[in-house]
């Protein structure tokens, strides 16, 4: 059996369209582990998280992964790493509301796998010492540049500045930026010059991403090679194609630490990428049913900061989010592990909101795929709890 580590902090990541808003988790870790942990069950490879989660993410991310059968280690941070992305038709805007303690070297596990990536999100997430002995390892490493490059100003934007990063990235098997972000660290040279130059530089292999659509590949040795999705399709800015690049980076480590050439490890991991964008733009039934669920784990997750857990919950609301309850039994048995394996010391409110992050974010990976579970009673399913939750809301008003 291969494993594959990944290395880096799960977010709350908050969501704000032109009339739409909603928060749900992220990082690396997180994109990629669901991804991964959903696309083939037969391959062998065993999938291990570890990284910094915060009050937040231990509630309404960590369920979810462990729902997936993915394995989270690392420390408990007093705060999460909390990000507001701005989602405008003329602009995108990121802001850094809190972080996470410095991941540091003590929190990695003892025996590392031949397959690792590490995602910084922000220059001082990931202490140096943990680079140094992940890139010490013998194992394949995959580092994701995007975070060293980020810069919060004072009112906590972030912005993506041109610093010398190559000392820091001397020692990975393969590094990678985005199309934009290698545009401010290379701004004078044209992409595959710029690419050459830093792979000889580094010792390392340069992958320049371009959302799903593919990415160029330059090796230590002068190889040039670009791979890019035709059925993928992605040439509106309308498609969701946030992880994208988490999944690619984690599908190309994967395959190389298998044995399996610099531009066969491009296809492997752009197929991986664009299937993740395809699912979201393919399956409408699944899209329907995350946006249901995703408004009932609103609602929630609203009633569940207004309502201490020692307190109980209201009478009127009994029945919300029972652990044997129709929404519970009816997705429960189409997950490889049930939710609730990660929330027993849970408090009823922490696992009524719990319980329903971790099922939106499970659906919105596109399972389950059983198509016994009717979309429609599950619809009627979720509209039961919704009303539960609703009633429980007005109680904590009046």
């Amino acid at each position: 059996m291969t494993d594959l580590l990944l290395v880096g902090a799960i977010t709350r990541d908050q969501i704000r369209l032109p009339n739409l808003r909603w928060t749900q988790p992220g990082g690396a870790p997180w994109h990629a582990g669901l991804a991964l942990a959903a696309s083939d069950p037969e391959t062998g490879t065993r999938i291990r998280l570890v990284g910094q989660a915060g009050p937040w993410a231990r509630v309404f991310a960590l369920p979810a992964l462990g729902a997936a059968a993915l394995a989270w280690a690392g420390p408990d941070s007093v705060q999460d790493t909390h990000f507001i992305n701005d989602y405008q038709p003329d602009r995108r805007r990121q802001a850094l509301r809190t972080q996470a303690q410095p991941l540091l070297a003590d929190d990695l596990p003892d025996d590392l796998p031949a397959a690792i990536v590490v995602s910084p999100l922000y220059p001082k997430s990931v202490h140096p010492a943990v680079l140094t002995r992940l890139f010490d390892s013998g194992s394949f490493v995959g580092l994701d540049v995007q975070g060293l490059l980020r810069r919060r100003d004072a009112r906590g934007r972030v912005h993506t500045q041109p610093i010398d990063v190559e000392p820091r990235l001397r020692g990975a098997s393969a590094i990678k930026f985005s199309k934009r972000e290698f545009a401010v660290v290379a701004p004078d040279l044209e992409p595959e010059a710029a690419a050459r130059r830093l792979a000889a530089a580094t010792g390392a292999e340069v992958l320049v991403t371009s959302g799903a659509r593919g990415a160029l590949l330059a090796t230590p040795s002068g190889e040039i090679a670009d791979r890019f999705d035709r059925e993928s399709g992605v040439e509106t800015p309308s498609l969701d194609t946030t992880g994208a690049g988490d999944v690619f980076l984690a599908g190309y480590v994967l395959a190389r630490s298998l044995g399996a050439a610099p531009v066969d490890a491009l296809a492997l991991g752009t197929r991986a990428a664009g299937d993740l964008v395809r699912d979201r733009v393919q399956d409408g039934r699944c899209r329907q049913r995350v946006a249901a669920m995703r408004r009932l784990h609103a609602i929630a997750a609203w009633a569940q900061r207004r309502l201490s857990v020692e307190a109980g919950l209201p009478s009127e609301s009994d029945d919300l989010f029972a652990l044997d309850g129709p929404l519970s039994l009816m997705l429960a048995p189409h997950f490889p592990r049930s939710p609730l394996a990660a929330l027993h010391e849970a408090g009823p409110a922490l696992r009524g909101a719990a319980l329903t992050g971790a099922y939106w974010a499970l659906l919105s990976r596109g399972w389950p795929e059983d198509p016994g579970l009717a979309p429609e009673a599950l619809l009627a399913a979720i509209q039961h709890e919704r009303d539960a939750c609703s009633r429980l809301r007005r109680a904590l008003i009046a």
